[in-house]
């Protein structure tokens, strides 16, 4: 069947008409190109990644039945809500043409405006079950976006379960997503969370160049993101919430019809019409549930807090550490964040290569060479490197580390959580209410690829090696990598994130690489990929 198609972005409370159908979800970063049928449209766009990095901005594709697909419609990219757009219009880029396309001609196009219930209309009762990061983000995000309508919101969470404050790096798209859901200044908000800008990450003692090197960020709107306290994050994020609070333990969230069903322990039982489920890691990994990411060879971490690094004198002014440094070891990594009031060292290891005790000296053996004479032992987590094979299904929203997880070396975590609360809301919000059951499986698919994809670029690291010759590096090149093409093997996973990864790595073998193909994404951009590549002779 052939289909005439347009993108475009989803935030934007424009009315999609019934007639309009989600094919997959992408980037405004994507090059598009025609697509010549339903499965040549959605493998272009399922080759799309992060709509959160860099421009970032989430776009769906949307088919109207019978026509004919036309170079037109298949470059048809647009951004909404962009600083001077005038409200209920569009403004065409990347080869849409110039001028703006207003509400009108977008349903003249697909047959008139719809008269079916918006998604939002149906959203009177949610839940935000967690207070860590994730819990917080999407709290936030419903207050801001509901602001003014007839919903409840209930965030829920357990006193009693501690909250770990860990100095985090994080994505320049947090940088803009906290302006808008604080109303705060940027310089504000970086002064609440003890924070430090971080324009990349530093990389030392990696790959087969002996050569430090450092992974800048690329982005076309903010340069830097932020090390940021997470603590701090969820205190700040708390003010900028209006929900009814309930302290409970919760012993089940289940979806029910038309909903989810969130059980407590003493407590009668709720129903909500979406639960946001941020309570963490599965207590265990099941093969029917999860994707195992083997090919990523860490598994546990060693958390140190330090007082803050000195501001270095550089010609008669005070300079501020800029960056993540991830300092390659015997037995793993360290990471450094450098905020205000402290630094915080994470030593990321694999507890099934190297004890506890091996670690702990060769960790006390990195800060004595630092000069780093007093710390703090925070604490030993231990963690999974996974993907929940359903982060949505269209009544319960699994988000942050309920959702997926792997180690912080490129900072992932925060990102992958405004990518599963983003891209939920703005579809629950602004999509017929009686398409989402169709829409549920496209979104799901979106997310488990892209998280994915993450964890094929930070697995990719660890292919090179480092300046160690130990059990942990013959380890990871040699055993742990090469299973990447096995442990996501698009039969297994269900998605293409392997696919587009050796694109990726086809594309740097090249000569020249073609100018349309720096708006390549596998989660992360070509640039960034580029970066990786040289800094670790791969």
């Amino acid at each position: 069947m052939s289909l005439s198609c347009t993108l475009m972005v989803i935030d934007s409370g424009i009315v999609m008409p019934s007639s309009w159908e989600i094919v997959a979800l992408g980037s405004a970063r994507s090059c598009c190109r025609k697509p010549a049928s339903r499965a040549d449209f959605s493998t272009m766009c399922c080759s799309i990644s992060s709509p959160l990095f860099m421009s970032g901005t989430p776009v769906l594709a949307i088919c109207s039945h019978g026509e004919k697909a036309s170079p037109k419609h298949g470059r048809t990219v647009a951004r909404l809500g962009a600083p001077g757009n005038v409200p209920g219009e569009v403004r065409p880029t990347h080869g849409a043409g110039s001028g703006r396309i207003s509400r009108s001609r977008i349903e003249e196009h697909v047959g008139g405006s719809s008269t079916s219930m918006l998604g939002r209309e149906s959203l009177r009762r949610i839940a935000v079950v967690g207070r860590g990061t994730a819990g917080c983000l999407a709290a936030a995000s419903v207050t801001r976006l509901l602001r003014g309508s007839d919903h409840e919101l209930h965030h829920i969470y357990d006193s009693r379960i501690p909250v770990i404050g860990v100095g985090e790096g994080s994505w320049p798209s947090l940088v803009q997503e906290l302006a808008r859901l604080t109303e705060l200044p940027h310089e504000t908000i970086q002064q609440r969370l003890n924070g430090t800008r971080k324009y990349g990450v530093a990389f030392e003692g990696w790959g087969r160049r002996d050569k430090d090197f450092t992974h800048y960020f690329t982005p076309q709107q903010v340069s830097y993101a932020y090390h940021l306290s997470a603590d701090l994050l969820a205190a700040l994020l708390q003010e900028s919430t209006t929900a009814q609070h309930i302290d409970a333990e919760v012993l089940s969230i289940t979806k029910v019809d038309a909903g989810a069903r969130v059980e407590f322990d003493g407590r009668t039982p709720e129903r909500y019409d979406l639960v946001f489920d941020a309570r963490g890691f599965p207590k265990e990994l099941l093969a029917d549930e999860h994707i195992d990411i083997s090919f990523i060879p860490t598994n546990t971490a060693v958390i140190r807090r330090a007082p803050a690094i000195a501001l270095r004198e550089r010609e008669g002014v005070a300079v501020q550490p800029t960056y993540t440094r991830a300092v390659a070891r015997r037995h793993g990594w360290v990471f450094v964040i450098p905020l205000t009031a402290h630094t915080s060292y994470g030593y990321i290891f694999n507890r099934d290569v190297s004890t506890l005790a091996e670690v702990e000296s060769d960790f006390n053996a990195l800060l004595e060479a630092e000069d780093v004479q007093d710390f703090e032992q925070r604490a030993v987590l231990r963690f999974p490197n996974f993907v929940h094979r359903q982060i949505y299904d269209g009544a319960v929203a699994r988000i942050g580390n309920a959702a997926a997880f792997m180690e912080p070396l490129e900072a992932t975590a925060i990102v992958s959580a405004q990518l599963q609360i983003g891209m939920i809301l703005q579809m629950r919000l602004n999509r017929p209410a009686e398409h989402l059951e169709r829409d549920v499986p496209v979104v799901n698919r979106f997310l488990v690829n892209t998280v994915l994809r993450y964890g094929l670029f930070v697995g990719w690291h660890y292919s090179c090696g480092s300046s160690y010759d130990s059990d942990f590096w013959r380890h990871a090149i040699d055993h742990v990598w090469p299973s990447h093409r096995q442990a996501a093997d698009p039969r297994r996973v269900h998605c293409n994130a392997l696919r587009t990864f050796d694109d990726m790595q086809a594309l740097l073998r090249q000569t020249v690489i073609d100018p349309d193909d720096w708006n390549r994404m596998c989660a992360v951009p070509l640039t960034s990929f580029a970066q990786m590549s040289q800094g670790l002779g791969c």
